[in-house]
């Protein structure tokens, strides 16, 4: 069993919320709606493009590698943006209008995706906007999470509140979305996603007040937790949580996709899984705001890479189903240990330093992966075997709650 038996009951309540913290929650809870939407079809789109060009015989592997592509111009235009636009936005830009920035960049990302019908390579230069988004959005947004949202103690509950708004907010997302792209088709779907975006940036800057910053050594940030042989735990955790994600994020829609080849039964089996999860969130909070129970995350880390195998093998509707379920209600506990433990682990090693570092370190894995990933469809192997990357990836970030890097 993946949860530790209880000794008593556990009492779930919420954080008391500033109205800063209001203003994150409302703009993540729009966000996460507007991204829900598109989400996991973007990569069916890709797959299923009339235009795209040949570059592999196999019409399959071939689909994929443009994926592929894609989230290689999204993970190098955001490492980029890391090392040369941080100080832009820190001195220059500040944070709310950054915020506004970002999504205004995925709202380009979105644009070059409709007109990506007539011009198919606008499918990179999407992926450019999406990873320049990353940087302008994330950064800001965690930085003043960790100032503005905290309650006392770790970040457990106020993680898991966060969490759960976006999961509140996209749970209905992807049957919304395939029924659009049934009855209506993929530019109507993008269409909304621009319009819920336009809002997003509202709550922060009615809500939020925002101070000076100061500049950054970027290179030196980055050298300074890289080449410090204490943090290399640190630096592992962080790599495993970014390649694992975005590695699932490509992947299991697309397998989805290919089993059970219909848009409308799998957004009604994502909606159904994240809807069955989301009541678990708050109680996983509560648990990772006590450290004596992070043996919780460990288990959960090795069911998420045991599933990841699992996939190499998933041929039927009743196992992607079961798989789905299973991955989404141990997910919370995965990602609400993670992201707590992240926010705890900013806050003790220079809160914006540490941030830009995760960035930098995030994207720069994603690269790795991703060029691993592609060279598994070019050499003609078996492109499921990239689930065991996954799982590799999964393992790492079991390394952020070792108890040295709390010194």
């Amino acid at each position: 069993m993946v949860f530790d038996k209880p000794r008593k009951a556990v009492s779930l309540h919420f954080p008391h919320i500033q109205k800063e913290a209001l203003g994150l929650y409302l703009t993540s809870f729009i966000r996460s709606f507007a991204v829900s939407l598109p989400g996991i079809f973007v990569p069916v789109f890709i797959f299923e493009h009339a235009n795209q060009p040949l570059i592999l015989e196999n019409v399959t592997a071939n689909g994929i590698l443009w994926i592929v592509l894609y989230y290689l111009a999204y993970a190098v235009f955001s490492v980029w943006a890391n090392i040369y636009l941080t100080n832009f936005v820190f001195l220059w830009l500040g944070f709310k209008k950054s915020i506004l920035f970002g999504l205004v960049a995925l709202m380009l990302g979105i644009a070059c995706l409709v007109f990506s019908e007539q011009i198919f390579l606008l499918v990179l230069l999407a992926g450019t906007f999406f990873g320049l988004s990353v940087h302008f959005y994330w950064i800001p947004f965690h930085v003043f999470f960790v100032r503005k949202a905290n309650d006392g103690g770790n970040f457990g509950e106020e993680t898991a509140l966060r969490l759960l708004v976006e999961s509140l907010a996209s749970s209905t997302g992807p049957i919304l979305s395939a029924l659009i792209i049934r009855f209506s088709g993929f530019d109507l779907l993008f269409m909304v996603t621009l319009v819920i975006l336009g809002l997003a940036a509202v709550p922060v800057f009615l809500l939020l007040e925002e101070s000076k910053h100061r500049q950054h050594d970027v290179f030196g940030v980055f050298k300074s937790f890289w080449r410090d042989k204490k943090k290399i735990k640190l630096s592992l955790g962080l790599a495993g949580m970014s390649t694992e994600g975005i590695l699932f994020e490509i992947f299991w829609p697309i397998l989805l996709y290919l089993v059970l080849r219909d848009v409308v039964k799998m957004g009604a089996i994502i909606t159904f899984s994240s809807v069955l999860s989301i009541f678990l969130m708050l109680w996983a909070g509560r648990v990772f705001e006590n450290k004596k129970k992070r043996g919780v995350f460990t288990y959960s880390v090795l069911v998420n890479a045991f599933l990841h195998l699992v996939r190499i093998f998933a041929a039927t509707s009743i196992f992607v189903y079961v798989i789905d379920i299973v991955d989404r209600i141990n997910g919370k506990f995965s990602s609400v240990g993670l992201t707590s433990r992240v926010y705890d682990l900013a806050q003790n090693n220079g809160t914006s330093d540490f941030l830009i570092y995760r960035e930098i370190l995030a994207h720069s894995a994603q690269i790795v992966v991703l060029l691993l990933a592609a060279l598994i469809l070019v050499s003609g192997l078996n492109w499921r075997l990239v689930f065991l990357l996954a799982a590799a990836c999964a393992v790492l970030p079991v390394f952020l709650f070792d108890k040295k890097l709390d010194k």
